[in-house]
């Protein structure tokens, strides 16, 4: 492809760049517009360096900048795509979604066996009279130990 008939094809993208740019728009979303354009030209064999040299003869935005507004685009223009194709489909998605609600409320998991078993205490941390008597005695009894050493 010769640079006169590629100057012609970029042409909108081009201009739409210099108006908007002016204007404060977002380079991301013009590039998103023309992803259809600059896909041709690729698809015709045009490297997107050429591209790149076509529509920033200046240099205004680095190579490595383009090529990820590139892809951003293109991840975009998939995205929308999926989107499109399942269009027809949302009363189907709709129902599944509501079986995999009911299944998930029906279905139990660690937390719902854990839930169950806090119907009896894990921890019992009360004690019985006689517990905390036997453990009052063994106290007093280390502390008379322990003055009866420090006397010495």
């Amino acid at each position: 492809m010769k640079q006169s008939e590629l100057e012609k094809i970029l042409a909108p993208l081009k201009q739409d760049l210099t108006d908007r740019l002016e204007s404060r728009g977002l380079l991301q979303a013009i590039i998103t517009e023309h992803i259809q354009l600059i896909n041709r030209c690729i698809g015709k064999n045009i490297t997107i360096s050429i591209i790149h040299k076509n529509i920033f003869p200046d240099n205004e935005v680095a190579f490595a900048h383009f090529k990820t507004l590139i892809y951003r685009a293109r991840k975009k223009l998939a995205k929308n795509h999926t989107k499109q194709e399942s269009g027809g489909k949302t009363e189907q998605i709709e129902k599944t979604q509501e079986i995999t609600q009911i299944e998930e409320n029906q279905s139990e998991n660690v937390f719902s066996f854990l839930a169950k078993k806090e119907e009896k205490p894990i921890h019992n941390s009360c004690s019985d009279q006689q517990a905390v008597d036997d453990r009052v005695k063994m106290l007093l009894m280390r502390k008379k130990q322990k003055e009866a050493l420090n006397e010495k």
